[in-house]
């Protein structure tokens, strides 16, 4: 049970760093690890992190086909209770909302947080041009407030842009998360915060943020990396963490990738788990406990594309990985539901079918506010501005 470790980080966790490549729904990642983080001697180039940050919670969900038992919590006279899972049923469906989203730009990824701290869960976007705040509502995606992406044009970019976004509380502990985010056309990546209704830059950094993690003590870690020059893809070397984690290790991670993204989740046993997941060129997501405990990964999945989302669906204690298919650009794209068995064992729970049009990016969380974990993939074809949002709900 490797991946019920918890003590250290293997890539880092993103709270909702969200990575894909130029043409949604090719390449691998670890689904347990979303940030890289460089060092460098350039203050901009190292955030702070908040040593304690709000871990985003991810609602409880279902599926039929996914097992349905009764939470409990356990506890003896004079110690605090464990808390358990409440796992419940849930019909997997995903669903296009009515109206096309279209932000003027193609979108490189999703992630998701409350970010102007009303409790209500957003779905955050990254266009090459901009950050774009939304509510999902049944039918429609709604912008609340964008902001162009500051700062100059990368001098190298890669023919077809790609961008990461994490969204996590690392400026302070406010509670209220900031948006991290770097597209290849800018020279530069942002955090961003919501100031009276209005995105403001509060810093800018070089590289491309992948997750956000926990030490075994609780210490928040950010994890970064740098792209290729020319290419869409990070060389394993350019991968960092900070603050230092001396028990983080690069062993498991191929020696370029395309995207990487963790998540926390409460396992059968009431203890937290954390999981990082990476996407190589060839479309293999390996999935790593966080910490590793030796460079083999705890589960991998053959063909899974670029975008990618990990967490629990059905609330029983084990993740579920949502991936799109590895296939050539105009073959269309395909949602796939994964489980995976505290063995390391991948059954498929779900395909939506052929899709007109690559899977861009996916993010998790609980937009509708009903306390069970929803799921938004945007599909669009190949360098196109408007897309569709699928949700599972």
């Amino acid at each position: 049970m490797r991946w019920l470790l918890a003590a250290a980080l293997l890539l880092g966790t993103s709270c909702g760093p969200h990575h894909t490549g130029p043409s949604g729904g090719t390449g691998k990642r670890d689904p347990r690890t979303r940030t890289r983080t460089r060092a460098s001697t350039d203050p901009r180039s190292n955030p702070t992190v908040d040593p304690d940050p709000r871990v985003d919670p991810r609602g409880t969900a279902g599926d039929t086909g996914l097992a349905a038992s009764s939470g409990a919590t356990d506890g003896v006279a004079g110690t605090p209770p464990v808390i358990r899972p409440q796992p419940r049923a849930r019909r997997l469906f995903f669903k296009p909302q009515k109206s096309t989203l279209d932000l003027g730009a193609p979108v490189l990824a999703l992630a998701s947080g409350d970010v102007d701290g009303d409790g209500v869960v957003e779905l955050v976007a990254l266009t090459s041009r901009e950050v774009v705040v939304l509510t999902l509502a049944k039918d429609a995606a709604t912008v609340e407030t964008r902001l162009a992406l500051p700062g100059d044009l990368a001098a190298v970019r890669p023919r077809d842009p790609v961008g990461t976004l994490v969204v996590a509380d690392v400026l302070g502990n406010d509670a209220v998360p900031e948006i991290l985010a770097h597209a290849s056309d800018r020279a530069e990546g942002v955090i961003v915060g919501l100031q009276h209704g209005t995105l403001v830059v509060r810093k800018t950094f070089g590289e491309y943020p992948l997750f956000v993690a926990r030490d075994g003590a609780g210490a928040a870690k950010l994890a970064t990396a740098s792209l290729g020059e020319g290419v869409n893809d990070f060389p394993r070397e350019s991968l960092a963490v900070s603050p230092a984690w001396k028990e983080w290790t690069p062993s498991g991670v191929p020696p370029r990738f395309l995207t990487a993204e963790a998540t926390s989740f409460l396992a059968a046993d009431g203890t937290v788990h954390h999981l990082a997941g990476i996407v190589d060129g060839d479309g293999e997501l390996v999935l790593h406990a966080l910490p590793p405990a030796d460079a083999e990964p705890w589960a991998r999945l053959a063909d899974a594309g670029s975008a990618f989302e990990i967490t629990d669906l059905d609330a029983d204690g084990s993740p579920e990985v949502i991936t799109s298919a590895y296939r050539p650009p105009g073959d269309g794209d395909e949602l796939i539901v994964h489980t995976i068995d505290e063995d390391g064992t991948t059954r498929v729970l779900h395909r939506a079918g052929a899709l007109r049009g690559g899977i861009a990016a996916i993010a998790s969380g609980d937009f509708d506010g009903d306390g069970a974990v929803d799921v938004a993939a945007l599909v669009r074809l190949s360098g196109a501005t408007a897309g569709d949002l699928w949700v599972l709900r």
